[in-house]
């Protein structure tokens, strides 16, 4: 096993070093010739301090949406370049038109919740995170766009590559563990089945 950034994965990949990685990160998203296949769909989450949300920046209090003047109007804890996460929230930020005021940079999504949790800035960060720390319930988790923002967990390798029954063992088991797993903003399970 072997544990880096997506990107230095991406080469290590590319240089026969390793023979699959997981990481949240598309077919479109990687370059031609890889194979991905799904362990699980994955929840992202705002999160910010208690309190820090104004009943007015609420544009769903039911579904606990924040406005957009929200964004703007806070600074944000970012993982550093390199991450998948910090690849996402940039095209989020880039697609909602914000250029955000960056209060640190850190490279750990639990350094950030905690960062958050503490009122340091707001952070968009994975539900895996979440859960390391006890799950969603134990912070003020929101969403920052009109539906629930997943992204897709996969397994890469090259398309002509041989994965052994090791291997396919190990990304069955996976695909069992992570599957179908995923807790929602109230802790309840769910799975997006859509494409």
């Amino acid at each position: 096993f072997y544990e880096a950034m997506s990107d230095d994965l991406l080469v290590s990949l590319q240089r026969d070093e390793i023979n699959f990685y997981i990481i949240p990160r598309d077919q479109q998203d990687l370059p031609q010739g890889l194979q991905t296949e799904l362990i699980y769909q994955e929840r992202l989450y705002l999160v910010a301090a208690p309190g820090a949300v104004r009943k007015e920046e609420l544009v769903d209090p039911d579904r606990r949406q924040v406005s957009i003047a929200f964004l703007r109007r806070n600074p944000f804890i970012l993982i550093r370049r390199g991450h998948a996460i910090r690849k996402r929230v940039d095209a989020i930020l880039k697609k909602q038109k914000l250029t955000p005021e960056i209060s640190m940079e850190v490279s750990s999504c639990i350094s950030a919740v905690q960062l958050a949790d503490a009122g340091l800035g707001i952070t968009i960060i994975p539900q895996r995170a979440l859960e390391a720390l006890g799950g969603a319930g134990r912070f003020q988790c929101y969403q920052y766009s009109e539906t629930p923002d997943v992204w897709n967990v996969n397994v890469v390798y090259k398309a002509d590559t041989y994965l052994d029954r090791t291997e396919r063992a190990f990304i069955d088991l996976m695909k069992e563990t992570f599957g179908g797993n995923c807790p929602d903003m109230h802790g309840s399970a769910a799975l997006d089945q859509s494409p």
